[in-house]
């Protein structure tokens, strides 16, 4: 399955392995994920896609202004491990 911009991910790999992101932006291989809490919308984080597991979930990055926004849209998908 094809990453692209605004899907819900999940790091399967490194320090941050089972955490749920957000891809803010993709350039070929690698994507720009963010959670806002370790990986604020500032400091965006870069991950080879291959690391990272897609969900059927899309979201518009548009509306996640803030990083409390993007805590809370994150916050049901952490909860569950």
């Amino acid at each position: 399955m094809q990453i692209v911009k605004g899907q819900i991910v999940k790091s399967m790999s490194g320090h941050d392995k089972n955490k749920f992101y957000v891809v803010m932006s993709v350039e070929k291989e690698w994507c720009f994920i963010a959670n806002g809490k370790e990986r604020k919308l500032e400091t965006l984080k870069k991950k080879n896609q291959k690391h990272l597991a897609p969900t059927s979930k899309i979201v518009d990055v548009d509306e996640l202004t803030t990083n409390n926004k993007l805590k809370k849209l994150l916050a049901e998908y952490n909860r569950e491990e």
